[in-house]
């Protein structure tokens, strides 16, 4: 089962679109969805066994958890300084609690629904790659 594949451009430029609100969030659902739907196909080709949507819908591994609940600031926390695919330095900056936690919505319940409308391939992912704790494995 593959974890994350890389982004393609055309959505990381959606996402910084979106996060600026320069798009819509149904032009950037609309985007979200393409990716996914090229990552099935990308792995159907490849002959994976148990496909993932690729996680394109998260901006980070952990994106869909603090997405999930109100109370956290999104980068408010340190951060971690990489290179980017440019080979310029970036930073990350991590998630910080800032209020008590209130849930929002179900980590995983749209990426799941939309992978299994989309296959009839066994299909799972991850809560928290992390960990490895799989949200779901189906053959149906």
């Amino acid at each position: 089962m593959i974890g994350s594949l890389l982004r393609p451009p055309y959505l990381a430029e959606a996402r910084r679109r979106y996060e600026q609100t320069e798009i819509s969030p149904s032009e950037f659902k609309r985007l979200e969805d393409r990716a996914v739907d090229e990552a099935l196909e990308t792995q159907t080709q490849a002959g994976i066994d148990v496909i993932t949507d690729g996680e394109m819908r998260r901006y980070a591994f952990y994106g869909h958890l603090i997405d999930s609940f109100d109370g956290f600031d999104k980068f408010g926390g340190w951060g971690i300084e990489f290179r980017d695919e440019r080979g310029e330095k970036t930073r990350l900056r991590r998630p910080l609690v800032v209020e008590k936690l209130r849930w929002r919505h179900h980590m995983c319940a749209e990426e799941w629904t939309y992978l299994r409308g989309r296959t009839s391939h066994p299909a799972g992912g991850r809560l928290l790659r992390s960990r490895k704790v799989t949200w779901g494995l189906s053959n149906a």
